[in-house]
């Protein structure tokens, strides 16, 4: 596959996770809403690593934070350190139920320290750059 169309493929899959995981909170399934957005903070770092010819294979955490310190600009790293955290504990969420409702909403919605958007907003603010 083409790397644009790998860029495609990723941003698509960002797109698609990210209105899932909207839907899902709404219901109340944290749980899943929280795997959804992990999935989309993957999808645009995979995206971006496409962007930069950098090969994607399984990616362990200390993997992916690499990419980041070496392969993103310095304008754009915190906020890419940021979601990275966040997803984190989205993801443990996930299997280990870590958050409550009112804790999965503060967590998603509460703004970051460099910039006081809400990971949806850090999400789509970020995957708006390569539209």
């Amino acid at each position: 596959m083409s790397p644009s169309k790998r860029v495609e493929r990723y941003r698509d899959l960002l797109e698609k996770y990210l209105e899932e995981a909207k839907k899902l909170a709404e219901k109340g399934d944290t749980r899943h809403a929280a795997e959804k957005l992990w999935g989309a903070i993957l999808a645009l770092v995979k995206m971006y690593a496409t962007m930069k010819n950098v090969p994607r294979v399984h990616w362990s955490r200390g993997k992916i934070e690499r990419f980041i310190e070496n392969n993103v600009e310095k304008d754009l790293r915190q906020q890419f350190i940021e979601l990275l955290d966040k997803g984190s504990a989205l993801h443990e969420h996930f299997y280990a139920r870590s958050y409550g409702e009112g804790d999965f909403r503060g967590e998603v919605e509460s703004g970051s320290r460099a910039n006081r958007a809400s990971l949806w907003a850090a999400v789509e603010r970020a995957l708006s750059r390569w539209r």
